[in-house]
C-alpha cells in the first residue's frame, strides 16, 4: 500500500491534518522536511505529523535515523509508528462477510460462464 504509488498516504495526510506528506513520486531532501517541521514548532504547534509513504526513498524510521545521525531537530523526540495491516481493516462484519460471499459467487458465475472483464459489484451501498 503505496509501494508505487503514494496516493493512499496522501489522502490520509490530508484528512488527518498532517504537516509533511513524504510519497515515492516526489523525492524528498530531509533537511527541507527538517525546516518544515521547525517551522511548524516555530508557529508554536507542540508536534508535527509526517505521513510516510512505504515506497519514499526514506521511510518513517530511516527519516527519524537521518535526523539524529545529521543533528537535524535537535531537542525534539521522534517516533515513527508503521500501521501495516492495523491500517488495511479490521475484524470483518457480518455485513463485510455476506458482501464479500455474494460477490465471490457472482464472480465464480461470471468465469463459469465463459466471461471475462467483468466487474462485479453491489448495487446497493451500505
Amino acid at each position: 500500500m503505496g509501494r508505487k504509488c503514494g496516493y493512499l498516504a496522501l489522502m490520509a495526510g490530508i484528512a488527518g491534518g498532517a504537516e509533511a506528506i513524504v510519497i515515492p513520486e516526489f523525492e524528498i531532501v530531509p533537511e527541507q522536511l527538517a525546516e518544515r517541521i521547525q517551522d511548524v514548532y516555530e508557529r508554536g504547534k507542540p508536534h508535527a505529523i509526517v505521513v510516510v509513504a512505504e515506497g519514499a526513498k526514506y521511510n518513517a524510521e530511516g527519516l527519524c535515523q537521518y535526523f539524529h545521525q545529521h543533528d537535524l531537530l535537535r531537542g525534539y523526540e521522534f517516533r515513527s509508528t508503521v500501521l501495516g495491516y492495523v491500517q488495511r481493516g479490521a475484524v470483518p462484519t457480518c455485513a463485510d462477510r455476506l458482501l464479500g460471499t455474494k460477490l465471490g459467487s457472482e464472480a465464480a458465475e461470471q468465469i463459469i460462464a465463459g466471461n471475462s472483464g467483468v466487474l462485479v459489484a453491489s448495487a446497493k451501498a451500505n
